[in-house]
């Protein structure tokens, strides 16, 4: 009878060290499908984006805007806005540019924006951050008033010259220097 209960104790370590075993092989098992769930997750997220990207783009003339990936943001870099010397003032002649930027948004679903304002060196380092974050938020304005995203998604700021693309030196390299960048972030990064 001691035998008998001996033998059914060692039946029952075995049992239950099998059991374990099989629950550590499954939790690997788990462990991998999430880690290929995931992957499939990024990978079908960049691929979504790189559309996104390659529609954007069609938007724009040359003239207009650059457009380009930056991390996993999309990066619209308006060379067609124009603004009065001195002055955060939209003009009509911006508006065909700015609905564009509109549709470009509107291809993701409910991004996060930022609008950033440049400007080049010439005159007060103060006054040109604050002529930078004016023009940023004059763009951001026209935006939220025209429904493209809730104002809670888009940003405004302002850098002055600290960010130059070109030396301050000559009028074409002060003229590439003053720009707004629009920054779109997607909710499901890339």
């Amino acid at each position: 009878m001691e035998r008998n209960n001996l033998s059914l104790e060692k039946e029952k370590t075995n049992f239950q060290h099998e059991i374990a075993v099989l629950e550590q092989q499954l939790t690997g098992v788990q462990g991998v499908s999430q880690e290929q769930a995931d992957a499939k997750n990024r990978l079908s997220a960049k691929s979504a984006f790189n559309e996104q990207f390659n529609t954007v783009q069609r938007y724009f003339d040359a003239d207009e805007a650059e457009v380009y990936k930056q991390g996993g943001n999309l990066v619209i870099r308006l060379r067609g806005i124009k603004f009065p010397v001195g002055q955060a003032t939209l003009t009509p002649e911006n508006y065909t540019l700015l609905s564009k930027v509109q549709r470009a948004i509107q291809t993701f679903d409910q991004p996060k924006v930022t609008i950033e304002g440049h400007t080049d060196s010439s005159g007060s380092t103060q006054i040109n951050h604050e002529l930078s974050l004016k023009r940023a938020g004059a763009v951001k304005t026209y935006l939220v008033a025209n429904k493209t995203l809730p104002e809670n998604h888009i940003q405004a700021a302002g850098f002055g010259p600290d960010r130059p693309l070109a030396p301050n030196t000559t009028p074409e390299g002060r003229a590439i220097n003053r720009r707004i960048d629009v920054l779109i972030s997607p909710t499901q990064a890339p």
